[in-house]
């Protein structure tokens, strides 16, 4: 039996097209953390492979930019 594997970049999910200004996503920071909601509040941008997606989080209030990698994508989610 064979498998068929992609080979090359690894992809962002489809769903992150649809990341803009206002929109509710959580974000995976760490085991104490774990999943931070937070608002997004600039329109991302694209980098190469990847997004920078302004975040303010609930918690604290605190704006970061974070880079959305392919490889790093099970750390995000539609909020």
């Amino acid at each position: 039996e064979t498998k068929d594997l992609k080979v090359g970049q690894p992809q962002l999910p489809a769903w992150s097209k649809q990341i803009r200004k206002g929109t509710r996503i959580e974000y995976y920071w760490n085991e104490e953390w774990e999943w931070c909601p937070g608002e997004v509040v600039e329109d991302p941008v694209q980098v190469l492979n990847e997004l920078i997606v302004t975040v303010r989080f609930d918690a604290d209030g605190e704006t970061h930019r974070i880079p959305f990698q392919s490889d790093e994508k099970a750390r995000w989610r539609p909020g």
